[in-house]
């Protein structure tokens, strides 16, 4: 194994135990990314508070009532987050940051009054906690404290609105001005609800883990030149598996450049044979919903023969042959889209034969 593939598994192995991948859900998901994204002087303020709780200075008389109420809700509050099943971000728990913010002011007050040391300590802590935090404004989504890289390797640990809610396209506007004359292919995970050429951004276009919406460019079988993609769609979070995701590979390298460390850019030469397959298979999607049943079905067929057995590939000629009137050509993609499908995680296994059968028993 060399060491772009030991780079992917550390970062698979990373989003797995973070949860990242929709819809797995472990308990242990707010408690690691509560600690990436805590600032290192907020997380030794929390523990000089609790060496004050300790050693008795917070458990004064008039203390206790107000320790209790702030502590038994931070306990709670993060055990119930813990076992809800639900993992989409840290802004589930931001109850937790002002509760903390209690807690730590609260030991500070008490121990700056035991000595400078401990005075001077307080305050070089807070000061670090608000430098670390400045870094990265105005992106505040993307933060991860120093320990864990900071927030350009944010997108390595976490994503979704741990890192990225698609707000760069002005930054990527601002790239593309310094780069003018330059070819460049645009993978955005929020396409097409979110157009990039509405902010001037000028690319083209590439698919998305979405669906369909990517467009009618016929994307080439290499890339020569600048490739940008959103962070999600190189680790796989909008893709329903590692395996599925074409842009896998690129996860492989090291990005020339991070835009608000949402976006990656690459430059070189880049095999696109996986890309085209998946785009052709949205396309035809896209046409079917135009009511373009015949151009939907040369797509599809271009689709399968790029991408075969590909779950996308497959399932996009059982849509566009059933909408042409041919049942058992139909049939027959459907099944070989339910073999694919078996290969994902339950829920998301689940729902998909579930839509395909519903769409065998409409033939």
């Amino acid at each position: 194994m060399g060491m772009a593939d030991v780079r992917i598994a550390a970062r698979q192995m990373a989003t797995n135990v973070l949860g990242t991948w929709y819809p797995h859900s472990v308990w242990w998901y707010f408690p690691v990314t509560l600690i990436i994204k805590t600032a290192l002087g907020m997380l030794a303020l929390m523990l000089i508070a609790a060496f004050a709780i300790s050693t008795g200075e917070l458990r004064q008389p008039q203390h206790r009532r107000i320790l209790v109420y702030v502590l038994f809700v931070w306990v709670a509050y993060l055990g119930i987050a813990m076992v809800s099943g639900l993992n989409i971000g840290v802004r589930h728990i931001l109850p937790l940051h002002a509760l903390s913010t209690v807690l730590a002011g609260a030991g500070v007050a008490v121990m700056i009054s035991r000595s400078r040391a401990w005075k001077f300590a307080c305050i070089g802590l807070i000061g670090a906690h608000i430098v670390s935090s400045l870094i990265v404004f105005p992106n505040s989504l993307a933060y991860a404290n120093e320990a864990w890289g900071g927030p350009r390797n944010v997108h390595k640990l976490s994503n979704d609105s741990n890192v990225d809610w698609v707000r760069q396209l002005y930054q990527v506007k601002a790239w593309q001005d310094r780069h003018s004359g330059e070819d460049c292919w645009f993978d955005y995970t929020a396409r097409p609800n979110i157009r990039p050429e509405t902010y001037g951004v000028h690319c083209h276009i590439l698919p998305n883990g979405w669906g369909p919406g990517a467009g009618d460019e016929v994307v080439p079988p290499v890339i020569h030149g600048y490739v940008l993609l959103s962070a999600s769609e190189v680790d796989g979070t909008s893709w329903p598996s590692l395996e599925l995701n074409p842009y896998r590979e690129f996860a492989k390298r090291e990005p020339e450049k991070e835009i608000d460390y949402g976006v990656l850019v690459y430059k070189g030469d880049w095999n696109m044979e996986a890309v085209r397959g998946v785009s052709r298979a949205f396309q035809s999607e896209d046409k079917l919903e135009a009511g373009n049943n015949q151009d939907a079905l040369n797509l599809a067929e271009e689709a399968v023969q790029l991408s075969p057995g590909n779950l996308f590939t497959e399932w996009s000629l059982g849509d566009a042959v059933a909408a042409n009137g041919k049942k058992d050509e139909a049939r027959a993609a459907y099944r070989a889209a339910e073999t694919e499908a078996q290969k994902l995680d339950d829920e998301r296994r689940s729902d998909d034969i579930k839509q395909i059968e519903d769409s065998l028993k409409k033939l």
